[in-house]
């Protein structure tokens, strides 16, 4: 399944093109993201560091469709430095980061090299990695996620402390500032 993210909610003037591919397979979820730019930021190089400050593409998804659920965030920038957070009760205020180290291919991540990075200039940066069902039933084990039919979610592009600060949803949002965490806006993905 293939998603634009090109709601701008809250209109700053850079909105650069952005795009998720979304599958499932027999061991869990699959995100591919892409970002036309020709300028990027990538200074967070490791795990669970501020990457929403670098041009930074970002993946929230929830199993459940009630007012206040829980939801996985996994946020990642050019260099594949992956923040994953969790909300039990579903606020912002109740995410965090997932402490601990995971094994570097847990993930399956597949990014640009810091020397792709630094040489950069588009037309397009792209990242992919894969979201385990172990991993999501350590958080959520009373859910079956190899038998879900829907999720809600939202994938979303931003970059805090580029050269041209932006915040693009694929679902809209309706907040006075910028803000992704907030489940009720999450759009739904039939599986």
């Amino acid at each position: 399944m293939k998603f634009e993210i090109k709601n701008n909610p809250w209109n700053f003037p850079y909105a650069p093109k952005a795009e998720a591919e979304f599958s499932l397979d027999e061991d869990g979820f699959n995100i591919m993201l892409r970002a036309y730019e020709t300028e990027i930021r990538f200074v967070n190089d490791g795990r669970n560091l501020p990457v929403y400050q670098d041009s930074c593409l970002e993946f929230f998804f929830s199993p459940f469709t009630g007012e206040k659920r829980p939801y996985f965030n996994f946020e990642i920038n050019p260099l594949g430095s992956l923040y994953t957070g969790f909300s039990a009760d579903g606020t912002r205020a109740g995410s965090g980061p997932v402490a601990g180290e995971l094994p570097g291919d847990y993930f399956r991540i597949k990014s640009m090299s810091k020397s792709d990075a630094e040489n950069f200039s588009g037309p397009y940066w792209e990242v992919s990695y894969h979201v385990p069902f172990e991993y999501m039933e350590k958080f959520l084990p009373e859910v079956n996620f190899r038998e879900l039919k829907e999720i809600t979610a939202n994938f979303y592009k931003c970059g805090d402390l580029t050269s041209n600060e932006h915040y693009l949803s694929w679902n809209n949002i309706e907040t006075e500032t910028p803000d992704f965490h907030v489940p009720e806006y999450f759009g739904h993905i039939k599986l």
